[in-house]
């Protein structure tokens, strides 16, 4: 689904829940799994010669990996519930040989600094 539909399908239910139009519980359902599939992103424009044309995009997962955390907080000499850094994720095999590579994005002020 397009993200301009996926917007608004996700403020309709809002609205709806907002307004008592409709069961709470099950739009709130609904709305939680839209939000979670929203997926935004800018397409690069090429610059300076380079033609970014045939990138493809990936959305995070948008379900924690406990697996994923614990190898994290370990391999960064970090502890849980004390550094507080957030983690972004996605599977995607790289090399054709039907096993996903992980690729990690961190923030926070462990991981990057005082800007975090």
């Amino acid at each position: 689904m397009s993200s301009s539909i996926n917007d608004f399908i996700y403020y309709k239910l809002l609205t709806d829940i907002l307004f008592k139009k409709t069961n709470e519980n099950a739009y709130r359902r609904q709305l939680n799994s839209t939000k979670n599939n929203l997926c935004i992103y800018k397409k690069l424009n090429g610059q300076d010669g380079i033609d970014f044309s045939s990138i493809e995009y990936y959305c995070s997962e948008n379900i924690r990996d406990n697996k994923l955390e614990k190898a994290i907080m370990d391999s960064l000499g970090l502890e849980e519930y004390k550094d507080d850094i957030r983690y972004y994720y996605n599977r995607i095999d790289i090399n054709d040989d039907n096993r996903p590579e992980v690729f990690v994005y961190l923030t926070g002020i462990p991981v990057c600094g005082t800007g975090g």
